[in-house]
Protein backbone atom coordinates (compact mmCIF):
# COMPACT_ATOMS: atom_id res chain seq x y z
CA UNK A 1 0.00 0.00 0.00
CA UNK A 2 1.66 3.02 -0.93
CA UNK A 3 2.19 5.82 1.80
CA UNK A 4 2.30 2.87 4.69
CA UNK A 5 5.68 1.45 6.27
CA UNK A 6 5.12 -2.03 6.96
CA UNK A 7 8.14 -3.65 9.41
CA UNK A 8 9.25 -7.13 7.93
CA UNK A 9 11.33 -9.04 10.56
CA UNK A 10 13.17 -12.05 9.04
CA UNK A 11 16.26 -14.49 9.78
CA UNK A 12 18.31 -13.80 6.31
CA UNK A 13 21.74 -13.32 7.54
CA UNK A 14 23.28 -13.72 4.10
CA UNK A 15 25.06 -10.77 2.55
CA UNK A 16 23.70 -11.09 -1.00
CA UNK A 17 20.30 -10.97 0.00
CA UNK A 18 18.44 -8.29 -1.78
CA UNK A 19 15.99 -5.76 0.16
CA UNK A 20 13.04 -6.65 -1.88
CA UNK A 21 13.85 -10.62 -1.40
CA UNK A 22 11.87 -10.78 2.70
CA UNK A 23 9.04 -8.53 1.23
CA UNK A 24 8.37 -10.45 -1.70
CA UNK A 25 8.41 -13.52 0.20
CA UNK A 26 5.56 -11.79 3.12
CA UNK A 27 3.58 -10.48 0.37
CA UNK A 28 3.77 -14.21 -1.39
CA UNK A 29 2.36 -15.52 1.35
CA UNK A 30 -0.72 -14.36 1.37
CA UNK A 31 -0.59 -16.45 -2.54
CA UNK A 32 0.39 -19.43 -1.51
CA UNK A 33 -1.24 -19.84 1.91
CA UNK A 34 -3.87 -17.80 3.02
CA UNK A 35 -5.52 -18.05 -0.37
CA UNK A 36 -5.15 -21.72 -0.41
CA UNK A 37 -7.50 -21.14 3.38
CA UNK A 38 -9.69 -19.16 1.89
CA UNK A 39 -10.43 -21.45 -1.12
CA UNK A 40 -10.99 -24.15 0.69
CA UNK A 41 -13.23 -22.93 3.24
CA UNK A 42 -15.61 -21.73 -0.43
CA UNK A 43 -14.91 -24.74 -1.99
CA UNK A 44 -14.35 -27.77 0.37
CA UNK A 45 -17.09 -26.31 2.82
CA UNK A 46 -14.65 -26.48 5.90
CA UNK A 47 -17.26 -24.59 8.37
CA UNK A 48 -19.84 -27.43 7.69
CA UNK A 49 -21.30 -29.78 10.69
CA UNK A 50 -21.78 -33.24 10.40
CA UNK A 51 -23.61 -33.63 13.54
CA UNK A 52 -23.99 -32.93 16.91
CA UNK A 53 -23.88 -35.92 18.82
CA UNK A 54 -23.29 -35.38 22.26
CA UNK A 55 -21.46 -37.82 24.69
CA UNK A 56 -20.31 -37.39 28.53
CA UNK A 57 -17.04 -36.38 29.48
CA UNK A 58 -15.82 -35.64 32.42
CA UNK A 59 -15.84 -32.11 33.55
CA UNK A 60 -12.28 -30.52 34.64
CA UNK A 61 -14.21 -28.43 37.46
CA UNK A 62 -16.02 -31.12 39.27
CA UNK A 63 -13.04 -33.62 38.85
CA UNK A 64 -10.93 -31.01 40.89
CA UNK A 65 -13.83 -30.04 43.44
CA UNK A 66 -14.00 -34.27 43.33
CA UNK A 67 -10.03 -34.70 43.65
CA UNK A 68 -10.13 -31.88 47.07
CA UNK A 69 -13.16 -33.51 48.51
CA UNK A 70 -11.30 -36.86 48.31
CA UNK A 71 -8.01 -35.69 50.26
CA UNK A 72 -10.29 -33.84 52.73
CA UNK A 73 -12.08 -36.99 53.17
CA UNK A 74 -8.90 -38.70 53.17
CA UNK A 75 -7.99 -36.31 56.10
CA UNK A 76 -10.95 -36.23 58.00
CA UNK A 77 -10.55 -40.28 58.23
CA UNK A 78 -7.21 -40.21 59.63
CA UNK A 79 -8.52 -37.26 62.23
CA UNK A 80 -11.13 -39.89 63.56
CA UNK A 81 -8.66 -42.61 63.43
CA UNK A 82 -6.60 -41.15 65.94
CA UNK A 83 -8.83 -39.37 68.31
CA UNK A 84 -10.78 -42.75 68.12
CA UNK A 85 -6.93 -44.48 69.56
CA UNK A 86 -6.94 -41.45 72.17
CA UNK A 87 -10.05 -41.99 73.57
CA UNK A 88 -9.26 -45.97 73.57
CA UNK A 89 -6.15 -45.00 75.17
CA UNK A 90 -7.27 -42.96 77.89
CA UNK A 91 -10.07 -45.36 78.57
CA UNK A 92 -7.75 -48.10 79.15
CA UNK A 93 -4.92 -46.52 81.17
CA UNK A 94 -8.05 -44.85 83.29
CA UNK A 95 -9.09 -48.47 84.11
CA UNK A 96 -5.96 -49.82 84.71
CA UNK A 97 -5.44 -46.68 87.14
CA UNK A 98 -8.80 -47.36 89.12
CA UNK A 99 -7.91 -51.23 89.32
CA UNK A 100 -4.50 -50.36 91.13
CA UNK A 101 -6.29 -47.79 93.37
CA UNK A 102 -8.95 -50.35 94.27
CA UNK A 103 -6.12 -53.55 94.46
CA UNK A 104 -3.60 -50.72 96.98
CA UNK A 105 -6.18 -50.01 98.88
CA UNK A 106 -7.55 -53.54 99.45
CA UNK A 107 -3.99 -54.34 100.45
CA UNK A 108 -3.22 -51.41 102.74
CA UNK A 109 -6.70 -52.00 104.46
CA UNK A 110 -5.81 -55.42 105.22
CA UNK A 111 -1.92 -54.50 106.07
CA UNK A 112 -3.59 -52.01 108.90
CA UNK A 113 -6.28 -54.14 110.11
CA UNK A 114 -3.29 -57.31 110.42
CA UNK A 115 -1.29 -54.23 112.70
CA UNK A 116 -3.91 -53.31 114.56
CA UNK A 117 -5.25 -56.78 115.40
CA UNK A 118 -1.37 -57.72 116.39
CA UNK A 119 -1.44 -54.26 118.49
CA UNK A 120 -4.46 -55.54 120.28
CA UNK A 121 -2.69 -58.65 120.89
CA UNK A 122 0.64 -57.72 122.18
CA UNK A 123 1.93 -59.33 125.55
CA UNK A 124 3.41 -55.70 126.69
CA UNK A 125 2.28 -52.11 126.02
CA UNK A 126 5.15 -50.85 124.28
CA UNK A 127 4.80 -53.50 121.72
CA UNK A 128 1.01 -52.74 121.45
CA UNK A 129 1.99 -48.62 120.98
CA UNK A 130 4.69 -49.41 117.81
CA UNK A 131 2.12 -51.91 115.95
CA UNK A 132 -0.81 -49.33 116.60
CA UNK A 133 1.66 -46.26 115.45
CA UNK A 134 3.15 -48.57 112.66
CA UNK A 135 -1.02 -49.19 111.48
CA UNK A 136 -1.81 -45.55 111.99
CA UNK A 137 1.42 -44.26 109.92
CA UNK A 138 0.15 -46.97 107.11
CA UNK A 139 -3.41 -46.14 107.14
CA UNK A 140 -2.23 -42.01 106.29
CA UNK A 141 -0.10 -43.22 104.01
CA UNK A 142 -3.04 -45.30 102.30
CA UNK A 143 -5.00 -42.14 102.08
CA UNK A 144 -2.35 -40.15 100.70
CA UNK A 145 -2.05 -42.46 98.10
CA UNK A 146 -5.59 -42.98 97.34
CA UNK A 147 -5.83 -38.54 96.66
CA UNK A 148 -2.25 -38.93 94.32
CA UNK A 149 -4.47 -42.03 92.16
CA UNK A 150 -7.35 -39.88 92.01
CA UNK A 151 -5.73 -36.75 90.98
CA UNK A 152 -4.11 -38.94 88.37
CA UNK A 153 -7.28 -40.38 87.68
CA UNK A 154 -9.35 -37.07 87.30
CA UNK A 155 -6.70 -35.95 84.57
CA UNK A 156 -6.74 -38.41 82.83
CA UNK A 157 -10.78 -38.58 82.62
CA UNK A 158 -10.05 -34.26 81.31
CA UNK A 159 -7.88 -35.98 78.70
CA UNK A 160 -10.58 -38.69 77.70
CA UNK A 161 -13.23 -36.38 77.85
CA UNK A 162 -11.49 -33.48 75.37
CA UNK A 163 -10.32 -36.00 72.96
CA UNK A 164 -13.87 -37.58 73.28
CA UNK A 165 -15.34 -34.22 72.43
CA UNK A 166 -12.75 -33.86 69.49
CA UNK A 167 -13.94 -37.20 68.02
CA UNK A 168 -17.92 -35.84 67.92
CA UNK A 169 -16.62 -32.77 66.21
CA UNK A 170 -14.19 -34.69 63.90
CA UNK A 171 -17.00 -37.42 62.81
CA UNK A 172 -19.30 -34.29 62.35
CA UNK A 173 -16.97 -33.05 59.86
CA UNK A 174 -16.24 -36.07 58.21
CA UNK A 175 -19.96 -36.76 57.53
CA UNK A 176 -20.69 -32.90 55.84
CA UNK A 177 -17.45 -33.90 53.85
CA UNK A 178 -18.45 -37.47 52.93
CA UNK A 179 -21.91 -35.91 52.22
CA UNK A 180 -20.81 -33.20 49.83
CA UNK A 181 -18.54 -35.71 47.66
CA UNK A 182 -21.56 -37.69 47.35
CA UNK A 183 -23.57 -35.27 46.37
CA UNK A 184 -20.75 -33.61 43.84
CA UNK A 185 -20.78 -37.70 42.32
CA UNK A 186 -24.46 -37.52 41.94
CA UNK A 187 -24.29 -34.26 40.15
CA UNK A 188 -25.73 -34.22 36.75
CA UNK A 189 -22.87 -35.59 34.08
CA UNK A 190 -21.08 -33.09 32.06
CA UNK A 191 -21.66 -33.55 28.16
CA UNK A 192 -19.76 -31.98 25.02
CA UNK A 193 -20.15 -32.90 21.28
CA UNK A 194 -18.49 -35.84 19.71
CA UNK A 195 -15.93 -33.92 17.03
CA UNK A 196 -14.27 -37.29 15.09
CA UNK A 197 -16.39 -37.22 12.40
CA UNK A 198 -16.48 -33.29 11.36
CA UNK A 199 -12.06 -34.15 12.69
CA UNK A 200 -12.30 -36.94 9.92
CA UNK A 201 -14.15 -34.80 7.01
CA UNK A 202 -11.96 -32.16 7.42
CA UNK A 203 -8.69 -34.72 7.34
CA UNK A 204 -10.80 -35.76 3.87
CA UNK A 205 -10.99 -32.57 2.57
CA UNK A 206 -7.29 -31.55 3.30
CA UNK A 207 -6.24 -34.75 1.59
CA UNK A 208 -8.41 -33.62 -1.36
CA UNK A 209 -7.36 -30.10 -1.65
CA UNK A 210 -3.73 -31.72 -1.13
CA UNK A 211 -4.23 -33.64 -3.97
CA UNK A 212 -5.95 -30.57 -6.11
CA UNK A 213 -2.99 -28.46 -5.52
CA UNK A 214 -0.55 -31.48 -6.56
CA UNK A 215 -2.17 -31.93 -9.99
CA UNK A 216 -1.97 -27.84 -10.70
CA UNK A 217 1.51 -27.83 -9.58
CA UNK A 218 2.44 -31.05 -11.53
CA UNK A 219 0.71 -30.86 -14.97
CA UNK A 220 -0.58 -27.71 -14.80
CA UNK A 221 2.44 -25.37 -14.10
CA UNK A 222 2.82 -22.36 -15.91
CA UNK A 223 -0.59 -22.41 -17.22
CA UNK A 224 -4.14 -20.58 -15.89
CA UNK A 225 -5.56 -23.62 -14.38
CA UNK A 226 -2.49 -23.37 -11.58
CA UNK A 227 -4.40 -20.86 -10.34
CA UNK A 228 -7.78 -21.91 -10.49
CA UNK A 229 -9.96 -23.35 -7.72
CA UNK A 230 -10.83 -27.24 -7.34
CA UNK A 231 -14.35 -26.11 -8.58
CA UNK A 232 -12.92 -24.77 -11.62
CA UNK A 233 -10.69 -27.44 -12.16
CA UNK A 234 -13.36 -30.41 -11.40
CA UNK A 235 -15.73 -29.00 -14.23
CA UNK A 236 -12.76 -28.31 -16.80
CA UNK A 237 -10.31 -31.51 -15.98
CA UNK A 238 -11.09 -33.56 -13.33
CA UNK A 239 -14.89 -34.38 -15.00
CA UNK A 240 -13.61 -34.84 -18.31
CA UNK A 241 -11.04 -37.27 -16.81
CA UNK A 242 -13.72 -39.00 -15.15
CA UNK A 243 -15.90 -39.46 -18.63
CA UNK A 244 -12.56 -41.33 -20.20
CA UNK A 245 -12.20 -43.69 -17.56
Amino acid sequence: MPGRLIPVLHSLRAQDVSVELPHGVYVGRWEGQERVFRDMRACQNLDANYGQKKVAVPSRTQERKREDLSRKLQTCEKQVATAQRKVQEYTERNEALEQEAQQKQAKNQAEVAALRQAGWEATTPKKRERLLLRAERLAAKSQIQQVRLQERRRRLVAHQRSWQQKLAERQSNREKVAQAFQELAEDHPFYDFDLEKDNLMTYLRMAGENAHRFVQEQYFAGTLLEKVDEATMARLVYHLCQLKL
